[in-house]
């Protein structure tokens, strides 16, 4: 990916904690030469990929249309949700020894993987002919695809440690997972990370339908009641996540090809 469309999207740098003191959304529209680049940045303590789409979509229904009394096909739901233990407002610290981050990113080349609808449906029969079937688990397309990512990556930076921990972070919604289920429509953040982890050891002793399988032990932990527990312990003690923790010995995947992108 060049690296001047970076340049096309504003708020670079700018932490979800600013929120309190910058635009929670930002839009730069960039004119090129055969067309126009908008560019969209939204604090995402406001809103997840899916209300990001929806919104998307809504602002793009609107422009669509000449009649000022439009109502959206789709109206968000702006209710907000909150456990029943939750006494809203959530005191977040805020004082500079919690939100100050000394970490600062490598210069970092990125590099985009193809891989073909072939490739992926060998992957995911692989893994669930040799860790699903006997268990009795249906391991998706895409945990095969970043379990061998995973692998790749420890492999390559392990070393001799074979003690050594390595995490994976999943993104995971919650919309579906809770009971009953958020309304279609909400707008919010109702997304959190889950780690899988493990040693350097344990993976380079299996293939990479074994670690799938990780990945889909952990997301399938991920009912109402442990989804709750996670909303209740981190009311209880809020934490802002800084990217020194997030990134050492550690993948994420994040963003979706399930969003809703229709404009």
């Amino acid at each position: 990916m060049p690296k001047i469309v970076k340049s096309f999207f504003p708020l670079n740098g700018v932490r979800n904690s600013e929120g309190v003191s910058k635009p929670l959304l930002s839009v730069q529209v960039t004119e090129l030469v055969d067309g126009f680049f908008i560019g969209c940045t939204i604090n995402h303590c406001v809103a997840d990929g899916t209300s990001f789409w929806h919104f998307f979509n809504c602002w793009s229904e609107i422009a669509r249309n000449s009649d000022s009394n439009l109502i959206v096909n789709k109206p968000p739901v702006l209710d907000r949700w909150f456990p029943e233990f939750v006494v809203s407002p959530i005191h977040v610290p805020l004082s500079k020894e919690h939100v100050h981050d000394e970490f600062d990113l490598p210069l970092l080349e990125e590099r985009v993987f193809h891989f073909s609808k072939e490739n992926i449906a060998q992957l995911k029969a692989k893994a669930n002919f040799e860790y699903g079937n006997d268990q009795k688990i249906c391991i998706s397309s895409l945990q095969p695809v970043l379990a061998h990512l995973w692998q790749s990556v420890i492999r390559c930076r392990c070393g001799k440690n074979a003690d050594e921990k390595f995490n994976f972070k999943l993104l995971i919604g919650a919309r579906q997972r809770l009971q009953p289920h958020l309304p279609e429509g909400y707008f919010g953040n109702a997304v959190h990370f889950v780690n899988v982890t493990t040693t350097a050891g344990e993976m380079l002793e299996h293939d990479s339908g074994w670690a799938a399988l990780q990945m889909n032990k952990v997301v399938s932990t991920q009912i109402h009641e442990e989804v709750m527990n996670f909303y209740q312990s981190w009311v209880k003690n809020p934490k802002i996540v800084k990217k020194s923790e997030v990134v050492a010995n550690s993948l994420i995947a994040s963003s979706s090809p399930r969003f809703n992108v229709v404009w």
